[in-house]
């Protein structure tokens, strides 16, 4: 595991400061982004019911974009969490750059595994369906 040095703190510094800006310079409150909601679960289900015939694929089809909906849900509201974090940090006059960077640092280190695992079930969808299946699919 690589280990942030003052050489590297500075490139995460300089890597973070756009998406900081911009969540500083957002709205003072953090606006609340819809969810993903069963109807993008039954989009998914009615294209799968549509291009793939096989059944046991299918349902393993289904099955993965029930997950990645929840995980992108989750996703989702751990970046809202984190505006909510940074505007609050952002209102306390006394707060230091140390504060801004561990905030983003956990940040990071939380939605790893949920990218990592976001990843995996693409991947795991993608190997259920032929490319121009897929194509179909993600259309």
């Amino acid at each position: 595991m690589m280990t942030v040095t003052r050489q590297h703190g500075g490139w995460l510094a300089c890597a973070w400061f756009p998406v900081v800006l911009g969540l500083l310079l957002s709205c003072s409150s953090a606006p609340e982004h819809p969810l993903l909601d069963t109807a993008v679960g039954e989009d998914w289900n009615a294209s799968v019911d549509k291009h793939i015939a096989e059944p046991q694929r299918a349902a393993r089809l289904k099955q993965l974009g029930a997950e990645l909906v929840t995980v992108a849900n989750s996703i989702q509201q751990d970046v809202e969490a984190l505006e909510r974090k940074l505007m609050d940090l952002n209102e306390n006059y006394g707060a230091n750059q140390e504060q801004f960077e561990q905030l983003l640092e956990d940040f990071s280190r939380q939605r790893r595994p949920k990218f990592a695992r976001y990843r995996d079930i693409l991947f795991a969808m993608r190997e259920e369906a032929s490319a121009d299946q897929w194509k179909a699919l993600t259309k």
